[in-house]
């Protein structure tokens, strides 16, 4: 701010010899915080432009005042001359003076004193002087262009500080947040309450001072009961240790019933009462019995003594033994039996080789009596009859023995006499055998017979048939044999099946013996017809997790070791564990 003109700063009316000039105040910036000190003030004056025209006088030199805690003058002086005033330098014309500092470094002495209390602002007045003697300047007959900077130096007061930078401080009661002292102070800053010296100093407090607080406890045995423990209330320390506790036992202490062993296998759920504290036992071993309608039963084969049964099994109560379901077997028949064909007799005449097939285990029939019909007239018989010829005596027929009504040899009798003419007839003797069938007759009488009809036997095997049949061979299917056509008797190529083998017929696995004691469960595969082998008998190698092993000393070349000995498999002696 621009003040009031030099002459009027001189007071009203005066009109001496001093010169005009002006009064500039700079308002100093507000406190930063509570503990916000100005350390320091630098003024720079720069002179940009100087001119003397129309003076009377020559003006050799200007001058400046500093002054502070001076307000602005309106209509007099509130600061009078040599109030407050800090500098009064002098400079020439047409230059700017040097740059005034005061309070640097901080804290030195300003004509005597430290850096004072500027009250809030600075002034700084600038006035031109003329010559000793010269009359006054008019307005108007100097002039001259300035600029003013003015610098503020600021620092914090601390609790360390010196001089204007060293605070007051107070000393209060505070806690240290320790709930085991007493007592304790702080020191503080007094313009922004900061903590110069922490809290502490406090008298510590004991079992013997503090208050304590009984408990109960634990003392870890858990086979006492009401243990106390007395404690420091500030942090816990413990000022009498836990104990006191009344000894417990099955009748005051906490029990358990935990599972058991009664040694007993025809028990369950084995139970016995313990004291918890140390496994004490209050109730002993028990469990329920078991039987077969509770306990774990095995199924396993027996004999039920019947013939007539098959996998015959039996329950029994696994922990001793004792039969639950008595043994038993399934029922067969001749749908599942073994079965025989053994000879009978179908009381059938007309038959012959007679068989049934009867079941093994009780001789049941399975498929009755029956007989295979023979070739026509293998059995015969003559008896007497009448041709109806006349010329005929002692007639004969040749029929089967089984059945009289079936004709082998016609009815026939004697020529009277015998044939004494003849003649050769075409007939049919009644073999299928024969060709070109023939008959001499009694040329008189074509009913005559004198030759039987008869003809030539045709080439063996000329005609054929395959039948079935049994060779007597249980490795062999399909049997059959080729015969004559005409005379099923008559054997062109005798009985034959086709031969089977492992692919073809029936096997069975039955046990073996490999010669291995180092395989278990031998089997082989054979031919059912004829045992044959059909697989090579061979076993489950085991090894040392699944065969039976020994213990038997060794030495593994070790001078520091004793008992040596290794694990060995008792099949062949291989190494399981090392020496």
């Amino acid at each position: 701010m621009i003040g009031l003109d030099r002459k009027a700063f001189l007071g009203l009316g005066n009109t001496s010899a001093h010169s005009q000039g002006y009064h500039h105040d700079f308002t100093l910036p507000a406190s930063t915080g509570p503990c916000q000190r100005i350390t320091g003030i630098r003024v720079v004056i720069n002179i940009t432009n100087y001119t003397n025209s129309g003076s009377p006088c020559p003006h050799t030199i200007l001058f400046y005042n500093l002054y502070y805690g001076c307000g602005a003058y309106s209509g007099g002086a509130t600061c009078p001359p040599g109030t407050n005033l800090i500098a009064e330098p002098n400079f020439a014309p047409g230059t700017s003076p040097p740059a005034f500092n005061f309070g640097n470094p901080l804290g030195s002495p300003l004509n005597g004193s430290i850096v004072p209390d500027f009250g809030g602002n600075l002034s700084v007045d600038i006035v031109p002087v003329s010559n000793p003697g010269c009359n006054t300047l008019l307005s108007g007959q100097i002039s001259y262009e300035y600029t003013i900077m003015v610098t503020i130096m600021t620092d914090l007061v601390t609790c360390t500080g010196t001089g204007l930078l060293q605070g007051t401080t107070t000393v209060q009661a505070c806690d240290d947040l320790n709930p085991c002292t007493t007592g304790e102070t702080e020191t503080i800053l007094d313009c922004d309450g900061s903590i110069c010296i922490p809290c502490g100093g406090g008298t510590p407090v004991g079992c013997g001072s503090g208050p304590t607080t009984t408990l109960p406890c634990d003392d870890l045995n858990p086979c006492t009961t009401g243990e106390t423990v007395t404690t420091l209330n500030c942090d816990g320390s413990v000022c009498v240790p836990c104990g006191g506790g009344v000894p417990v036992n099955c009748g005051s202490g906490p029990t358990s019933v935990v599972p058991c062993n009664d040694g007993n296998p025809c028990t369950t759920n084995d139970m016995q009462t313990i004291l918890d504290c140390n496994g004490t036992v209050c109730v002993p071993c028990l469990g329920t019995p078991v039987d077969c309608s509770n306990g774990t039963t095995s199924v396993v084969p027996c004999n039920d003594g019947d013939p007539c049964t098959i996998n015959d099994v039996r329950t029994i109560l696994d922990c001793n033994g004792a039969v639950c379901v008595p043994c038993m077997g399934t029922p067969v028949d001749c749908s599942n039996g073994t079965t025989s064909v053994v000879p009978c007799n179908d009381g059938d005449a007309c038959t012959i080789n007679d068989t049934q097939t009867i079941l093994d285990c009780d001789g049941s029939i399975c498929v009755p009596c029956q007989g295979t019909v023979p070739p026509a007239c293998f059995s015969t018989v003559v008896l007497p009859c009448d041709d109806g010829d006349p010329c005929t005596e002692n007639d004969e027929a040749i029929v089967e023995a089984c059945d009289n009504s079936v004709i082998c040899v016609p009815c026939q009798g004697t020529a009277p006499p015998a044939c004494f003419n003849t003649v050769v007839l075409p007939c049919d003797d009644g073999n299928p055998c024969t060709e070109n069938d023939e008959a001499i007759v009694e040329a008189c009488d074509n009913t005559i017979i004198c030759v039987p009809c008869q003809g030539t036997p045709i080439s063996t095997c000329f005609n054929t048939v395959v039948l079935p049949c049994n060779d007597g061979n249980p490795c062999t299917e399909n049997d059959e044999v080729i015969v004559e056509a005409c005379d099923n008797s008559v054997i062109c190529v005798p009985c034959q099946g086709i031969p089977i083998d492992c692919t073809t017929g029936t096997t069975s696995v039955v046990t073996c013996n490999d010669g291995n004691a180092c395989t278990i469960n031998d089997v082989q595969t054979i031919l059912d017809c004829d045992g044959s082998i059909c697989v090579p008998c061979l076993g489950t190698p085991i090894d040392c997790a699944s065969g039976t092993t020994s213990v038997l000393p060794c030495d593994d070349g070790n001078p520091n070791t004793i008992n040596d000995v290794q694990t060995v498999l008792d099949c062949d002696g291989s190494i399981c564990v090392p020496c």
